[in-house]
């Protein structure tokens, strides 16, 4: 190996503790508060060397955040667009569950560096950074939502129509998930259930809702639906 190479693997390395150092840091309630200083101290680096990677905290942020979407990323183009879109459905709602299960520590980190403010103040090959990366993430969203509505599984909505609801719920399960986890759900189950009524929601309960069904019976009647429809693709696959 010579000296080059050694010296950008020692920089990586370097780099890759400054971002451990933090992230152990922004889990804390004051996450906003930390500064470069402690995130060296943690490190075992001096404040100087942190600069020599990143320019400002905001800069730490944002890497840390786009590795956070980056991982999740890299399995929802994963996906297998030949399989049915209720399980490819399962399986965006899973990932984005497990992602943020495993990730908690991220949670007000991420929400922090999706406001637009924030952004604005990013260099700009950070902010094409992190424009690239939402970009892919509509391309594999909008892929099922459409396959879902050209097989009329899904209603003939605008994306934001169809995601707003489950992007919602999703982030309030999570957040609930890390805290107060409901007494005797194991993770597994709580995912079921979750999955279950966002599918149900985006399926079903808007035409039921103008046959002036009541909210419970709605979302009872769309369960029953969900659950006969995927019995009948099980009965199609086997």
């Amino acid at each position: 190996m010579g000296i080059a190479e050694r010296k950008e693997r020692e920089f990586v390395r370097r780099e890759r503790d400054i971002l451990d150092a933090a992230l152990e840091l922004f889990g804390s309630a004051d996450w906003q508060a930390v500064t470069v200083e402690q995130i060296a101290d943690r490190a075992e680096i001096g404040k100087g060397t942190v600069y020599k990677h990143f320019a400002s905290k905001d800069e730490i942020y944002a890497r840390l955040a786009s590795d956070f979407h980056g991982q999740a990323l890299d399995r929802l183009e994963r996906i297998d667009s030949g399989l049915p879109v209720l399980q490819r459905l399962r399986m965006i709602i899973a990932i984005f569950w497990e992602q943020h299960l495993s990730g908690h520590q991220y949670q007000h980190l991420v929400q922090y560096c999706e406001r637009e403010d924030f952004r604005k103040c990013l260099p700009a090959d950070s902010q094409k950074h992190m424009e690239a990366l939402d970009a892919r993430f509509q391309a594999a969203i909008d892929t099922v939502l459409r396959d879902g509505i050209e097989e009329g599984i899904l209603p003939a909505k605008p994306r934001e129509a169809l995601i707003f609801g489950p992007i919602a719920a999703l982030n309030g399960a999570t957040r609930m998930a890390t805290s107060c986890m409901p007494s005797g759900a194991t993770p597994e189950q709580y995912l079921t259930e979750l999955t279950n009524f966002i599918l149900a929601g985006m399926l079903y309960q808007d035409w039921l809702a103008e046959e002036g069904l009541d909210s419970e019976v709605a979302t009872e009647r769309a369960l029953a639906e969900l659950r006969e429809m995927e019995a009948e693709l099980e009965a199609d696959g086997a």
